[in-house]
């Protein structure tokens, strides 16, 4: 099985007039570096981002240092190599991959067509950002839409032929998320108004809040009916809500 760190073969010299060639090998270290190895241990790393790119645009290597005069005294021996370009460029080409993938919440491929660019998913902040890979363009959304019973997001900046992509869950659940977390970070207590029949000054939330905090709370609460100057779900223990639940009471 060949070795998938090995990156290119130098030839030293053609063994006994054959098509066999001496090499040594060039060996990847990670997708940054390379090294060299000599029969003698000799060992140097080499940086991609590091190497001098000729007039003649070929990356060439020193490999002096390798002491292969050592084992083959008689033989000339090549003091120089090229490192390919194709590899060097392919290289690159995973880097620059890896650093898209980094922060990415999501990579899709596009299944029927392996050979498309990928599309990356990453939430920044409170918003979802979209970049299609295959024409270099992205699309900002901050908020899900739901289209034909399906969560969508808005990508006209994507260029796709359609206005909106579907999310898929390993998207949308981490995206609703965080809508919800900001909504949560507005969420607080307002003054309703006084009742006429206790002179209690009566609190309501600015927006409705979730099932899970609503429950913790719910005994709290009076419903005032649908009719008068104060209506809904409302309470005259703001302070309790307040600590229960951590948010504001506004104007206090």
């Amino acid at each position: 099985m060949a070795d998938p760190r090995l990156l290119h073969e130098i030839p030293l010299y053609q063994m006994g007039g054959s098509n066999n060639w001496m090499s040594i090998q060039v060996t990847a270290l990670d997708n940054e570096s390379f090294t060299i190895l000599s029969g003698r241990g000799v060992r140097k790393v080499f940086r991609d981002e590091d190497l001098k790119t000729e007039k003649n645009g070929k990356h060439i290597i020193n490999i002096e240092y390798l002491d292969l005069k050592f084992f083959f005294p008689n033989v000339d021996l090549p003091k120089t190599f090229e490192m390919p370009r194709e590899v060097l460029e392919a290289r690159k080409e995973k880097r620059r991959l890896n650093a898209l993938a980094k922060d990415a919440i999501f990579v899709k491929s596009d299944i029927e067509n392996p050979d498309a660019g990928k599309m990356y998913f990453y939430l920044n902040g409170n918003k979802v950002r979209i970049f299609n890979d295959a024409d270099k363009k992205e699309a900002i959304a901050d908020n899900i839409e739901v289209i034909y019973g399906k969560k969508a997001v808005k990508v006209e900046g994507l260029d796709l032929g359609h206005s909106h992509l579907e999310l898929l869950a390993e998207v949308a659940g981490p995206f609703e998320k965080v809508l919800r977390e900001t909504v949560l970070s507005k969420l607080a207590l307002v003054l309703r108004g006084k009742s006429l029949l206790n002179g209690l000054e009566y609190y309501g939330f600015n927006m409705n809040a979730p099932d899970e905090m609503w429950s913790q709370v719910q005994g709290y609460f009076e419903d005032f009916g649908n009719e008068g100057d104060m209506t809904g779900f409302l309470t005259c223990y703001p302070d309790k809500i307040s600590e229960i639940l951590r948010i504001p009471i506004q104007g206090l």
